[in-house]
């Protein structure tokens, strides 16, 4: 609680407002969440549902103008002319010109922004906050009758922000529109990828965690060259086995589930979801004169696999294991996704 006001929760109100009005337009969700108090209070601001729409004085802070009888007698004037939306949009002077504002002098730091033919914030000061904002139109009073049309200033925020995907720390430098971030980072192949040994807790790019994967842990797993068969055993308390590609490094998972007749085993390539990249691979495993083949592609997972999602495996049943409860099975992934290709 010490450092609290230290915190941006301006920022942080028109973040998660504008993510939210973002993800209902796009009609991933059914309601617009974040501060509906702040809804509100700029719903009253913005909308007039007075006869004579004149042009009033912004008061700052909006929530000084709003005391509970305003606001009751308001909810009631909206209930008189059919509920909301049904008003008179009007964007007030917002003192984007912090000169004209009364309250300058409580302020310690320069002018956030200036009018010429619109709005533009000054670089240094907005644009790691909030990203940048144009206002187009040269007249900041506009009076429009249409009942679509509810907080016009919040729509021209939303699809005039812009901002730093998410997997920055990861490598990413994309600067995204701010209603397209969730669809942008769906497909973005710096998403994080974990560790899948469980003493580690190491998180980044695929490409980081392969490097991390051959300096820490280059005797936890076994090293392959696509294309080429590998034998491996799976010891009767083995979960997985990690295989690393010497070529370019990539990982995979060997993954082993129980059923009640015997084991599942599938491959898996640690990578993040939305990756297009995939492998074609073998799985064979014998007993004597006869033996159990899979021919299938890798599918994505950034880390261990959890469960056993829907997915092509072979079965193995228990009558192919050793005396000692052990799976051997032969292994090779290819760099191709052709299946109709085989190992030598």
């Amino acid at each position: 609680m010490d450092v609290v006001h230290q915190y941006n929760w301006g920022k942080f109100l028109l973040d998660r407002l504008v993510c939210e009005v973002s993800r209902f337009r796009q009609g991933k969700q059914r309601a617009v969440g974040g501060c509906l108090l702040f809804l509100q209070l700029f719903y009253y601001e913005s909308i007039s549902v007075e006869e004579n729409s004149a042009l009033a004085p912004a008061v700052v802070p909006f929530l000084s103008s709003w005391g509970e009888d305003e606001i009751t007698e308001r909810e009631k004037r909206e209930r008189e002319l059919g509920g909301y939306g049904c008003g008179e949009v009007v964007c007030k002077e917002r003192c984007f010109d912090l000169d004209s504002c009364e309250f300058i002098d409580q302020l310690d730091r320069p002018p956030a922004c200036n009018i010429s033919n619109g709005v533009e914030h000054k670089e240094n000061q907005v644009e790691e906050q909030i990203g940048e904002i144009t206002l187009e139109e040269e007249n900041m009073l506009v009076f429009v009758r249409n009942k679509d049309i509810v907080c016009g200033e919040i729509e021209l925020v939303v699809e005039s922000l812009r901002t730093q995907c998410r997997n920055r720390d990861y490598g990413c430098n994309e600067i995204v529109d701010y209603r397209k971030n969730n669809d942008h980072e769906e497909t973005c192949i710096y998403g994080p990828c974990s560790c899948p040994l469980p003493d580690c807790n190491f998180v980044s790019s695929s490409k980081q965690l392969s490097l991390h994967f051959s300096s820490k842990h280059w005797d936890s797993g076994r090293r392959f060259r696509y294309n080429t068969p590998l034998a491996v055993s799976l010891g009767i308390n083995e979960e997985f086995l990690v295989l690393q590609a010497e070529q370019d490094g990539a990982l995979f998972l060997l993954n082993k589930g129980t059923e009640s007749i015997g084991n599942t085993v599938t491959i898996t390539s640690i990578r993040p979801i939305s990756s297009e990249e995939r492998f074609a691979y073998n799985l064979v495993s014998g007993r004597g004169n006869s033996s159990l083949r899979l021919k299938s592609v890798t599918e994505n997972f950034p880390g261990q696999v959890e469960g056993f999602p829907q997915m092509d495996f072979l079965l193995v049943p228990f009558c192919f294991f050793t005396s000692s409860g052990q799976l051997n099975i032969e292994v090779c992934i290819q760099n191709t996704t052709e299946l109709t290709a085989d190992c030598p």
